[in-house]
């Protein structure tokens, strides 16, 4: 967890045949009725510019959705302080990666992600946010979406007059 790599095999490679997972139950129909009328993307807290797009919709409570990142070695983020964000910077002038690092805040009607997650991928430019609200439920289960994207990049934005991650176009990778 919290690493990815490429492997290029110099041989064929013979795995033993491995039983094929259970389909994953199908999503109750009103699940679609829910998602009907749920927003597309976050804000930025001050200039409420549209931010991150919402990727993903997942049904159980904050403790299962919780538990399912962390077992996928998903971390909670650093608190956005001075500290924090000065090591952060250093650890890019170096290429390094940092552990737990900051990062922004967004809303989706006014209010910030009840949950939230990043995997750090071997430096500060590459990770991966994942941002979690409630949005109703399902069928008695709690319904959350969540603007999950991947870091490949740094870049400069005009709007915010600031260094920020790239995020990549292609985030279903």
């Amino acid at each position: 967890p919290g690493v990815e790599m490429t492997l290029v095999l110099t041989a064929p490679l013979a795995l033993p045949a491995r039983p094929a997972a259970p389909p994953l139950p199908a999503a109750p129909p009103a699940a679609a009725d829910a998602l009907r009328d749920a927003p597309t993307r976050v804000a930025t807290v001050k200039e409420r510019l549209p931010a991150d797009l919402f990727t993903v919709a997942l049904l159980g409570s904050a403790s299962e959705v919780a538990r399912a990142f962390t077992a996928a070695g998903w971390t909670t983020p650093a608190r956005s302080k001075l500290r924090g964000e000065l090591a952060t910077i250093l650890a890019a002038a170096r290429g390094r990666g940092v552990g737990a690092q900051p990062f922004t805040t967004l809303q989706l009607d006014g209010r910030p992600p009840t949950l939230a997650f990043e995997k750090v991928v071997n430096s500060m430019a590459k990770r991966h946010h994942a941002r979690v609200w409630p949005w109703g439920d399902v069928d008695g289960q709690p319904l959350w979406l969540v603007a999950a994207t991947r870091d490949d990049g740094m870049r400069y934005s005009r709007a915010r007059h600031a260094v920020t991650h790239r995020i990549d176009p292609d985030v279903d990778a």
